[in-house]
């Protein structure tokens, strides 16, 4: 293309000439056509072309050897063909463009020279700017209430191509038109405007007389049905509750068919209007229906389920337990669960017989078997449920009838409660044990976990004590899961327990309100102590609480840790001891005591005539033992001998809480390093006191210390007789040597066999 300032020589193509030519005859002549070329206005960075035609109108050949383009810009020549001869007569086209660049006025000429002849035509034209113009698409839209639709407004002509955004005439619209986010996001109102249609415009900030705008419908959802379940199996005769849920209408009502008849019938079954389906007293052909639930606001809308038709299952019946083992007198509760009817009564009957009889043990409506007062013959009886429904359906268990109750159980983590508690066949749970056993019976219990809380309270006699014992010492460790609350709760009488481990996060550890109870040789430790919620009633390691009680004893416990965890939840002074003892008579000795956050021995509220004897508390939080009574008497004839209080934050022993008799007896202990003093003792007598060092093997303040004596201890045969006992901590022999040492081990005694109680 050309368009330069000066003579620019093309013999082919021209856009405009002014007619200039010689004489015609016989000498060469020149026309152009059109003479003058006005391209008029144009706007700029656009092009528009014209064409100009040369003609050798004389009668002899013509040679064109220049064409010049002369102008200041924005013309030019789509080519440049070279020098031209034409024939008198013949013709050659010129294409000339014009494409202005600013918007301004534009002029030149084109001039077409021969030898002999010449011709000019002028150029005219003018840039011109565009008018700045907005598209918007889509052009129109249907939207749904509360939906969206995006726009995209296009502003051409203008460098600032912003918009802003109109429904009908409103910037930004509102709720009953709609409105439109500054990036065109039309969002519909939540119901249909009147009218329905309105106009989202995009209107140019360059130009705000320019604008484009999209026609919008605003509709409602279409109605919608679903039904719940989508599928589903019934029995002959039973029912199926169906929902259905309508959508985008007010009018939720619908109609409710079976097979497209409304209501259903007796051969395809029924269907109430709130949609409980009830299949028909056979299988119908073929075995499954649709379920239909149409819209009442437009019955063109509906949702269906399939509902596959059976034949009814046969009633069965299970029992639990399916056998176990009974004391003469005692019970147990059967349950029996009936499937596939509604009617889930049942007839209970012992060896065939309803409700039994009182040879054979009599049976509640409830399933309750109680046992009659003599073994049966043979011991063993049948305990049926049969189903009310269908009397041909029934379960049994088999109940073993024992004569006695004087025997040996087991209790092992892999047991069932519905075994016999034989060694063969062990039961799980300790207080399931409890229900069973009788006086003189001895509970097995197998290493392992037991979590949760137990009670036992079943009570043993003066002649036939029951026993709870740890098969290993400490190997059976019982769990404590209930926050305040203690662990293992006894109610029963002439009772030990013997050889467990305890831990908890309640307050409490072994707690009794029975009498002539005995705790022996078990590990408890690290009970987390009451939380806020129970601050003021403290807690205990070990318990004997109960006022009216008598004759309980602790006898070889290894306790620590007590009340420690939760101390931060109940700042201050909490009482939480060791060894709690609350009733009249009983003894409490060789129990090794550590890191009680109270007292690590207390003998208070109705406590009297207690023996306290060869024990070791160390670094308890207030004294190693206090004496006391708070229960309207007094702690009297209590006598306190053989043992060890050292590192007690308070006092080694105190008998100032509460009130106390001229006639307790504190003999031979040995008292070191406690935070107030050796002892406070105002209400009895005081001798043999031995204020040193215990010289334990490894003091350590904790569990992980060894709390024998060395060689050199002043402790060694330092003790009285009274009260002292046969065997120390250990199981091992007392005395050795010259006399009783203080505290809970005996120096040179070689440990017992388990069990050594």
């Amino acid at each position: 293309m050309f368009s330069n300032i000066g003579k620019l020589i093309c013999p082919i193509f021209l856009a405009a000439l002014s007619a200039c030519s010689a004489a015609s005859g016989g000498h060469p002549s020149l026309a152009v056509s059109p003479g003058t070329m006005a391209f008029g206005e144009q706007s700029v960075n656009t092009a528009r072309q014209q064409t100009v035609t040369v003609t050798n109108t004389g009668q002899n050949g013509l040679q064109i050897d220049n064409i010049s383009l002369n102008s200041s810009g924005g013309f030019g020549l789509t080519s440049s063909p070279g020098r031209i001869s034409l024939e008198a007569g013949h013709s050659v086209q010129l294409v000339v463009s014009f494409k202005p660049t600013a918007p301004i006025s534009y002029s030149g000429t084109l001039d077409v020279i021969s030898p002999s002849t010449s011709a000019s035509v002028a150029l005219t034209g003018t840039g011109t700017l565009s008018a700045v113009s907005v598209s918007i698409s889509p052009a129109d839209a249907s939207v749904q209430v509360a939906e969206s639709q995006q726009f995209t407004a296009l502003v051409s002509n203008a460098s600032d191509t912003r918009v802003t955004w109109l429904v009908n005439g409103t910037v930004g619209g509102n709720s009953s038109v709609g409105t439109i986010s500054s990036s065109g996001l039309y969002t519909a109102p939540r119901s249909v405007p009147s009218p329905a249609s309105l106009t989202v415009t995009a209107q140019s900030v360059a130009d705000t007389s320019k604008s484009a705008s999209a026609i919008v419908t605003v509709s409602s959802p279409p109605i919608s049905v679903s039904v719940s379940p989508t599928g589903a199996t019934c029995q002959v005769g039973h029912s199926q509750q169906f929902t259905a849920t309508v959508s985008n209408t007010s009018n939720t009502a619908v109609t409710w068919l079976v097979n497209g008849s409304v209501g259903g019938d007796s051969a395809l079954g029924t269907i109430s209007s709130t949609g409980l389906y009830t299949a028909p007293s056979s299988v119908p052909s073929p075995a499954s229906v649709t379920v239909t639930a149409q819209s009442v606001a437009d019955t063109s809308k509906s949702a269906s389920t399939n509902v596959s038709i059976t034949a009814a299952l046969a009633i069965s019946v299970s029992l639990s337990p399916t056998s176990t083992s009974i004391q003469v007198g005692h019970s147990q509760q059967f349950t029996a669960t009936v499937s596939n009817t509604s009617n889930t009564a049942v007839t209970w009957l012992v060896n065939g017989t309803v409700g039994g009889n009182s040879t054979l043990g009599t049976i509640s409506s409830t399933g309750l078997y109680t046992a009659p007062s003599s073994v049966p013959s043979p011991a063993g009886v049948t305990v049926t449920a049969q189903s009310v429904a269908d009397t041909s359906k029934s379960a049994s268990a088999n109940v073993s009838v024992a004569n006695t109750t004087a025997g040996q159980y087991y209790v092992a983590p892999t047991g069932s409660d519905a075994n016999n508690g034989s060694a063969a066949s062990p039961w799980a749970t300790i207080a399931h044990a409890a229900t069973v056993i009788g006086p003189g019976a001895t509970v097995h219990v197998g290493p392992g976990a037991y979590t949760g809380y137990i009670t036992t309270s079943v009570s043993g006699t003066a002649s036939s004590r029951i026993t709870y014992i740890s098969d290993l010492q400490w190997g059976a460790k019982i769990i404590g899961d209930r926050v305040d609350h203690s662990t293992w709760h006894n109610y029963g009488d002439y009772i030990d327990i013997v050889g467990f481990e305890l831990t908890s996060v309640g307050r409490m550890g072994l707690y009794n309100d029975g009498s002539f109870v005995r705790y022996i040789s078990n590990h408890v430790h690290d009970i987390a102590g009451p939380t806020s919620a129970t601050c003021d009633l403290g807690g205990a390691g070990i318990m004997h609480g109960n006022y009216a009680a008598s004759d309980d004893e602790m006898i070889g416990n290894f306790v620590h840790d007590i009340g420690l965890v939760n101390s931060a939840q109940c700042p201050g002074h909490v009482t939480v001891y060791g060894l709690y003892h609350a009733n009249l008579r009983g003894q409490i000795v060789n129990n090794l005591v550590i890191n009680a956050r109270d007292y690590g021995i207390h003998l208070y509220h109705s406590a009297t005539a207690v023996i306290v004897a060869n024990n070791t508390s160390l670094k308890n939080g207030a004294s190693g033992l206090v004496v006391g009574n708070s229960n309207g008497g007094s702690d009297n004839n209590t006598v306190v001998t053989n043992n060890i209080f050292a590192y007690n934050n308070d006092y080694g022993f105190r008998d100032d809480s509460g009130t106390t008799g001229p006639n307790n007896k504190y003999d031979n202990n040995l008292t070191f390093n406690n935070g107030d003093g050796n002892y406070v003792a105002i209400g009895g007598a005081v001798s043999g006191n031995i204020s040193s060092d215990p010289q334990f093997v490894n003091y350590t303040g904790t569990a992980l210390g060894n709390y024998q004596l060395r060689a050199t201890s002043s402790a060694i045969d330092a003790g009285t007789t009274l009260n002292a006992p046969s065997i120390d901590f250990d199981g091992g022999a007392r005395p050795v040597g010259k006399g009783n040492d203080i505290g809970c081990y005996e120096y040179g005694s070689a440990p017992g066999t388990w069990p050594w109680y």
